[in-house]
């Protein structure tokens, strides 16, 4: 391995003691490693020496902060380069003013130190003729005396701060011996030259899926509105031809809208010049950038749907998913409050681009710009709309405010301040596996939400977590920002529509949705009335998630009968007026689906079942009825819910006792207080459900908002209705798990090989024994005294926690009305989620019809 030394020859103003001992010729070229346990100063004699094993780790220790900050005033140019992109890259976070201005945080000096990121390394994928190039990062770590160990203010970002090296004058960019880790000078304005080889190349190696399979699939093309960018005006053109589409963030009122009255002088040649009453600043320059591309044509949301027509805009939005998987680019104005902050670099001199450069040694090293980190944090990345248009895009181009990047789900990421483009061919080829999902489901847009190998309704769940955490200005749009979505989404259901953007065929696992913080109801801003149902995640304001995506659909069995139309009887049980469409796990074994087969990854422990027949590919959660035309009472369902906003069932309901008292079993058993008691105030809180004796039967999640609804009228008796019955755990560690047949069984008696029950448990808490039944207990501090915690919903000193399938989950409801329905039965409300002892439940249970709204 090559030593560092001392650079003979350098002058003591150009750096300071301690960068004059860098080799900058060879540090972006051999690895830096040390030992891993550093004592808190190091000097740079004891790096001289490394070892290439996982005890090692690369670093220099430049000094502290406050030092660096000096020494760059005084003359040394790496350390003057070091605080430049420091600031560059931590100015828009948290971090207290007194880093700039000081160097320190709270008085306590940080430590600076320098690496090179094993993950740049093109020994994993760089050019296989030339030296390997690497960037080095600066991080920080900060230590107080009374504290064992740092903080790293560099943890605030997943990559820290860095620098690079600027590829010679005297190289060819072009030149396949450029790294693509050699850093690139960026100008105040964009090259289009480079724009297109980045399109080029990501056209060759991934080709736009879901066009080719609309050609194949349709010979009825529907026509779309954009912008001529030759002519500038509005023209017709079918979906498959060559076009760019804008994602960008409106903010205010544009100054120019297609509208009834306006569209025919918009189709007019000029009608969109570029003076001051042409289009907002961002359609603008996405209109000279696409011509600068070499496109013709340009998809706006603004000027290609009659903003004033609720029948056109109908028709575009349901059309969203194919006009931006159809658009060959996508070019999103990542930077600015609203549309006219305009799109940084497309017009001369229209940014500074903030890459701050010192020649050290002859070398070029500059500051790192942002990457993917400033467009995740931008006002463009919060709201639903670009979401939906981001999750749709095969390509997309991103203007930041310093310069602008390229990515696709397939895995092409360039920028202008590197020679990405230069990475090796197989680096950028799609693989053979993403290429057969993408033509199973019609759209490539869905192969990269399948990378992780995630079941079909893993993908979806993670979408709505995402989705919900967006932001949008009119209440109406929660679901039609989602309608894109949920027709890619579509092909890996099976199901023709989602009802209220839940799936039909996994409606009974759709339902178990629970706040991730605070909700409100999402309501019409005129009249005030509920704009979506309340068992929908639409129907509210704010964040959700899906508990336990693992196994989550092999260990959920539904226990509710819809009802297709209304009946006089609510207690109707003919079996011709109610029908149970999903496969209950207890009642309708796997087995008897003759086209799929179950599968199991030893690696996750994930069950799943892959459709042979049809789509081998796509990991399913479970294998799915053909319920829009077997039996026909679901496509009446179906199409009873769409229309009224009401889920009708038969279903078992029990009342419990709520007195605001938080679930401290279910919270000690993640390990840590309850949100609530920890932020000293209500945001997602995990009620204790207490039966008759005051015992903790169940946990029901509810929002924030809800509760402090609730609270003054606590306590009370409140309904919950069993949706479907579940495991206590989702993974081996169930007792109902049977490792040699990797399955969870149904009762005892389904055991291939009876297993040995454990000796002598009475179930006491206090217990210090740990069985293969059950994962081992939890210790928390109560009162000042010690206790083990092995429930996680209810309470084992009463209610048997080794039972096999042992919670229900349930939704609390609030019934509404006095007279109910035209059939005089009372609707009901969704207020929260939960999960609750089978026992408790079902010794006090009812059947019911339920009309849930």
């Amino acid at each position: 391995m090559s030593e560092f030394k001392l650079v003979d020859g350098v002058k003591s103003y150009q750096l300071c003691r301690l960068c004059r001992q860098i080799d900058f010729q060879l540090i972006f070229r051999t690895l830096i490693l040390v030992q891993q346990n550093w004592p808190q100063k190091i000097s740079f004699s004891e790096h001289q020496k490394g070892k290439r094993d996982g005890d090692w780790f690369a670093h220099i220790f430049l000094g502290y902060l406050d030092q660096i900050w000096r020494n760059g005033e005084v003359g040394c140019a790496f350390c003057r380069l070091v605080k430049q992109a420091f600031i560059l890259h931590y100015k828009n976070t948290h971090l207290p003013p007194s880093i700039w201005q000081e160097g320190t945080i709270n008085g306590e000096r940080i430590e600076c130190i320098l690496s090179n990121d094993k993950k740049e390394l093109s020994t994993e994928g760089g050019p296989r003729n030339g030296p390997p190039t690497y960037i080095l990062e600066v991080q920080t770590r900060f230590r107080r005396p009374d504290l064992a160990t740092g903080f790293d203010v560099s943890s605030a970002e997943d990559i820290p701060p860095r620098i690079q090296l600027l590829i010679p004058t005297s190289s060819s960019p072009e030149s396949r011996a450029v790294d693509y880790h050699w850093g690139r000078t960026i100008s105040s304005q964009v090259d289009p030259t480079l724009l297109k080889r980045w399109v080029h190349m990501c056209e060759k190696y991934h080709p736009n899926v879901s066009v080719k399979v609309a050609e194949a699939l349709s010979t009825d093309v529907p026509e779309i509105r954009v912008i001529d960018v030759v002519r500038r005006c509005i023209v017709r053109i079918r979906l498959n031809t060559r076009y760019v589409a804008l994602s960008y963030v409106w903010g205010k009122a544009q100054p120019i809208i297609l509208k009834k009255n306006t569209i025919n002088s918009m189709q007019t040649d000029g009608s969109l010049s570029n003076d001051d009453k042409g289009p907002s600043q961002t359609i603008k320059d996405a209109i000279i950038l696409t011509h600068m591309l070499g496109e013709q044509y340009l998809w706006v949301d603004a000027l290609c749907i009659i903003q004033d027509d609720d029948t056109d805009k109908a028709i575009q939005i349901g059309m969203m998913d194919r006009i931006y998987t159809s658009a060959i680019l996508t070019i999103a104005a990542a930077w600015g409050e609203n549309t006219e902050a305009g799109m940084p670099g497309v017009r001369p001199k229209s940014r500074e681009t903030g890459q701050y450069i010192e020649e050290i040694n002859g070398l070029k090293l500059a500051s790192v710009l942002p990457r993917k980190e400033v467009i995740e944090s931008s006002k463009w990345n919060s709201r639903a709309w670009t979401y939906q248009e981001r999750t749709l895009s095969n390509r997309m181009l991103f203007f930041t405010a310093n310069q602008a990047q390229f990515i696709c789900p397939r895995g092409c990421e360039f920028r202008e301040d590197s020679f990405a483009e230069n990475q090796p061919q197989e680096e950028i080829e799609e693989s053979t596996k993403l290429n057969e999902i993408a033509t199973a489901v019609g759209t490539s847009s869905v192969s990269f939400m399948i990378l992780d190998e995630e079941t079909n309704f893993d993908i979806y769940a993670n979408i709505v977590t995402r989705y919900t955490t967006r932001s949008m200005t009119d209440p109406r749009d929660g679901l039609s920002a989602f309608s894109g979505i949920a027709q890619i989404l579509l092909p890996l259901f099976r199901v023709p529509c989602f009802v209220f953007g839940l799936p039909a065929t996994f409606l009974d696992i759709a339902l178990l949705w629970k706040p991730r913080g605070l909700l409100n109801r999402r309501r019409d801003p005129k009249s005030g009335k509920a704009l979506f149902p309340s068992w929908c995640w639409a129907g509210w304001e704010g964040t959700v998630e899906y508990p336990e995506l693992l196994n989550i659909c092999e260990t959920t069995a539904s226990m509710i009968n819809l009802k297709p139309t209304d009946f006089d009887d609510e207690l109707n049980n003919d079996e011709d007026t109610q029908f149970q469409p999903f496969p209950g796990k207890l009642d309708a074994p796997w087995s008897g689906w003759k086209s799929w087969r179950r599968c199991y990854d030893e690696d996750t422990t994930a069950i799943y079942y892959i459709d042979a027949a049809h789509s081998p590919d796509i990991r399913y959660g479970r294998p799915i009825l053909d319920i829009i035309d077997e039996p026909h009472q679901a496509k009446e369902f179906l199409q009873h819910a769409q229309k009224t906003s009401q889920l009708r069932f038969h279903a078992r309901s029990a009342y419990f006792t709520l007195n605001g008292e938080h679930s401290r079993l279910h919270s000690a058993w993640k390990g840590h207080r309850p949100d609530c008691e920890t932020l000293g105030k209500h945001v997602r809180c995990d009620l204790a459900m207490l039966d008759e004796d005051g015992i903790t039967a169940g946990t029901v999640f509810v929002d924030g908002n809800t509760v402090n609804r609730l609270l003054p009228l606590l306590p009370g008796n409140y309904e919950f209705i069993a949706l479907s019955q579940s495991t206590l755990y989702t993974t081996d560690a169930d007792t109902s798990w049977q490792e040699s047949t990797r399955e969870f069984l149904h009762s005892l008696q389904d055991c291939r090989t009876t297993p040995a029950q454990p000796a002598n448990d009475d179930n006491n808490d206090d217990s210090d024994e740990s069985t293969d039944w059950d994962e081992p207990p939890l210790k928390i501090v109560e009162e000042g005294r010690e206790k083990r915690v092995r429930d996680r919903y209810f309470d084992s000193s009463k209610y048997d926690r080794k039972k096999y399938w042992c919670l229900y989950n349930v939704l609390l409801v609030e019934r509404k009305g006095e007279d109910g329905d035209d059939d005089g039965v009372m609707t009901a409300q969704r207020l929260g989620i939960g999960r609750v002892n089978v026992d408790a439940f079902d010794r006090i249970a009812e059947q019911k019809f339920v009309i849930l709204t």
